[in-house]
């Protein structure tokens, strides 16, 4: 029964952080896959986006905030 429940509270938070994520725009949401899921350095990002690395660090600090803020939230961003 713990299992189950640590499970749907798991799963739970996944949802939560999709449904927060897809609020994003598509320029955050780029801006953290490849930050994080593809590992871009800041250089290639700025490649990428066409902008200065320290830009690209503005970028993804506040997609990160703005992800937080809605997942903290419950899903929905004020």
């Amino acid at each position: 029964n713990h299992l189950s429940q640590k499970s749907a509270s798991s799963l739970k938070k996944v949802q939560l952080l999709k449904k927060g994520f897809q609020q994003l725009s598509s320029k955050q949401r780029n801006a953290i896959y490849f930050r994080f899921v593809q590992e871009f350095s800041w250089d290639e990002l700025a490649d990428m986006f066409e902008m200065s690395s320290h830009s690209c660090m503005n970028l993804v600090g506040r997609s990160v905030a703005k992800l937080r803020q809605i997942v903290l939230a419950g899903g929905q961003f004020h």
